[in-house]
């Protein structure tokens, strides 16, 4: 059960938790900005405080405001792990993970709360706003859902006009304190960044619970052109391979096809401890995940069985549609687009 810790009437409900807000930082300079407007546009009482974990920037995050607490790493520890200290930290019986460059909505907050305290095991994600940093203004109307491909790169997906969606995005979610803790955190045996929003969606899916937008809940997040940690592409492969081999079962191969990899040639590390902790949680095989949102994987099992007995073309991004003709396209059964390059039938 959530913590009754303070009440505030929403909507004529009554709101049961307040929640603690969780930045990964380095070297960021919208930080104290985004805790501003956090404050200004969240009614009061709510927020039990600001926990900031200053990853080795370059200078230290001195931020002077009450209910604002600084962790510094004494080395860097990477976005992922960075995340996984401020949620151990985190007193409140709602955490929630935010980039620090982000412009909240008024009165974004309640309904996240409210959503977790109807669902303890969910995870709440806000409507979502591009955001001119400079200028902090907002730059696009709000998009709702995310998901994932084959090669676990996120991406938005069509709104149903549903609140549930395959994964959340990384600059905005809220969870519970005790479902975080019952499904063990996020995976410190990811690196630096990328993928957690995906393997901790997943993971909550499986064990039983949801992800779900929030409509009433409205953030604008600046999305960079580059990043502040520096990676490498097979950082976020280990990342991602570590998702395939612990939840992906049957269908891990296709992980592998669609990043152009044989199985075996990504050091993962050890994920022992991430399969201890899938054989305690889940309640859902992942057949169940495929089931429930193919229309938004779109997979390539799909796509081989029903169209099994068709002459197919598939025009993948880039150098292909440079050679295509109508010409050409009229001398198939069908033609399935697709924006990456992971289709491969044998």
């Amino acid at each position: 059960m959530l913590v009754v810790r303070h009440l505030e009437i929403f909507n004529q409900k009554v709101i049961m938790a307040t929640a603690t807000i969780v930045m990964s930082v380095l070297n960021e300079e919208y930080t104290e900005k985004t805790i501003d407007t956090v404050i200004e546009n969240t009614p009061p009482g709510l927020i039990d405080e600001f926990i900031i974990v200053d990853d080795c920037s370059k200078v230290p995050v001195v931020i002077d405001k009450p209910n604002v607490r600084v962790i510094r790493n004494e080395t860097r520890e990477g976005l992922i792990r960075s995340r996984n200290i401020g949620a151990m930290n985190a007193k409140s019986s709602v955490i929630v993970s935010m980039d620090p460059h982000i412009k909240v909505a008024s009165n974004w907050l309640p309904p996240v709360i409210e959503r977790l305290t109807q669902k303890y095991n969910c995870i709440a994600v806000p409507l979502t706003r591009g955001l001119d940093a400079p200028n902090w203004i907002e730059t696009t109307s709000a998009y709702a859902k995310t998901g994932w491909r084959w090669n676990l790169d996120f991406n938005w997906v069509p709104d149903d006009g549903t609140d549930i969606m395959p994964a959340c995005a990384g600059h905005c979610f809220a969870f519970t304190k005790q479902w975080w803790d019952e499904i063990g955190g996020f995976d410190t045996g990811m690196y630096k960044w990328g993928c957690e929003n995906i393997e901790f969606s997943l993971r909550t899916w499986l064990a039983g619970g949801s992800v779900e937008v929030v409509r009433d809940s409205v953030v604008a997040h600046w999305f960079k052109n580059k990043f502040n940690y520096e990676f490498d592409t097979s950082t976020l492969e280990q990342n991602k391979a570590r998702i395939a081999e612990v939840w992906f079962d049957d269908y891990k191969s296709l992980f592998y096809q669609a990043i152009r990899k044989k199985p075996g040639s990504i050091k993962f590390g050890d994920i022992s401890e991430r399969l201890a902790i899938r054989d305690r949680i889940q309640k859902r095989p992942f057949q169940w995940f495929l089931d429930n949102f193919l229309p938004d994987l779109q997979g390539i099992e799909m796509l081989k069985n029903k169209y099994a007995n068709s002459r197919i073309a598939i025009l993948g991004a880039g150098p292909s549609l440079d050679h295509v003709t109508k010409g050409i396209l009229n001398d198939f059964d069908a033609v399935i687009g697709v924006n990456y390059n992971a289709l491969v039938f044998d």
